[in-house]
């Protein structure tokens, strides 16, 4: 039996989550100011340094350009053996939704099968959580994953 494990989300690997290539090609953590022996040299130097340190967020690059989110989230997928997407449309949250519809084609065209589904994160009362469930057990169901029972 295998067991279904969530690797993250928009919020975990996009608006706080800082990725750079390693020396082997793959995608790891970016080294911090510290790592890379920054030393700040002045307020202005400093602001520069954070500067570039929040640009490089791989959510604010989609903001731009959705094929950058794309490729992001194939990545991922890919490097870390994930076999399916479930993707939340975010309905409290309308910058991290933008171009969810062109990202989910492009996960299918990579050969991942991918979910998506509605959700509101500011309005926890406008989800539908039991549809949601059931929307999930059925596509994992047509994907050979069975539910576990508590």
């Amino acid at each position: 039996m295998e067991l279904g494990v969530s690797i993250g989300s928009i919020y975990s690997h996009s608006l706080i989550g800082m990725w750079e290539d390693q020396e082997d090609g793959s995608l790891g953590p970016r080294k911090t100011p510290r790592q890379k022996a920054i030393h700040m040299k002045g307020r202005d130097h400093a602001l520069r340094v954070l500067a570039d340190w929040q640009l490089a967020l791989p959510d604010w690059q989609a903001y731009y350009d959705v094929r950058l989110k794309s490729e992001h989230m194939i990545r991922i997928a890919r490097e870390w053996h994930c076999d399916y997407a479930l993707m939340h449309s975010n309905r409290g949250c309308e910058g991290t939704s933008v171009g969810l519809p062109e990202n989910r084609a492009a996960l299918i065209n990579a050969g991942i099968p991918t979910l998506a589904f509605e959700g509101n994160m500011a309005e926890p009362g406008e989800v539908d959580e039991v549809g949601i469930i059931h929307r999930i057990d059925v596509f994992m169901h047509a994907h050979d994953h069975k539910r576990l029972e508590n």
